[in-house]
């Protein structure tokens, strides 16, 4: 509460980009971990939403720790209007639309459909970037968790309806990429399914 109340507004512009930077360091030296200060890290996020994507975005390449903590445990677009995405996004926008597609999450589950659909703001992202393959390119990483229950193959295939969904997109790089990544993302899930399915006759023919 005293950050939201303290660090508010043009008065608290100084103030914030200190501790935003501050916070920066000791993540990237390990001196802290990705889940500590969530309440500070979500109340900079609200109260003072551009001093924290331009220290936190300032790099070429997100490391993965502070990608984990934005992505990860705060979901940004959450705490941020997107008109004021927007804006600090076209203040550079070649430079930062990589850069934000790499720390959000680009979708969400639609329980009417029972599938999962984009985002509308990912969708704005790489239908307005001068390289839209390169932001999907950013998101199909999103597509292959680290952890996960059951098998493999059947949870990256709950992705399949994004990229099936642009085949027919009126901007030609977009299908060409869906097309393409259709064919692609559908043969590593064949080829997961034959690796489960073998090591799954080894465990059996073990037991037997």
């Amino acid at each position: 509460q005293i950050i939201k109340i303290c660090y508010r507004g043009d008065q608290g512009l100084n103030t914030a980009r200190e501790l935003c930077e501050k916070l920066y360091s000791n993540f990237i030296s390990y001196k802290i971990g990705p889940y500590d200060y969530e309440e500070v890290i979500s109340s900079l996020v609200e109260v003072q939403p551009k001093v924290f994507l331009d220290v936190f975005l300032s790099n070429d390449e997100v490391m993965r720790r502070i990608s984990q903590i934005i992505c990860e445990k705060h979901d940004i677009l959450s705490y941020i209007d997107e008109p004021v995405i927007k804006e600090w996004l076209e203040y550079d926008f070649e430079k930062r639309g990589p850069l934000f597609a790499s720390i959000i999450r680009p979708y969400k589950f639609n329980s009417d459909s029972k599938e999962m659909q984009w985002q509308p703001f990912a969708r704005w992202l790489f239908e307005n970037y001068s390289n839209p393959v390169i932001i999907l390119d950013s998101f199909k990483k999103k597509f292959f968790p680290t952890s996960w229950s059951g098998s493999y193959a059947e949870t990256i295939s709950k992705y399949v309806p994004l990229i099936t969904s642009l085949k027919d997109h009126s901007n030609i790089l977009i299908s060409e990429w869906s097309v393409k990544e259709i064919v692609v993302f559908e043969e590593y899930i064949r080829n997961c399914r034959e690796e489960e399915l073998s090591r799954e006759q080894e465990r059996n023919e073990r037991f037997e």
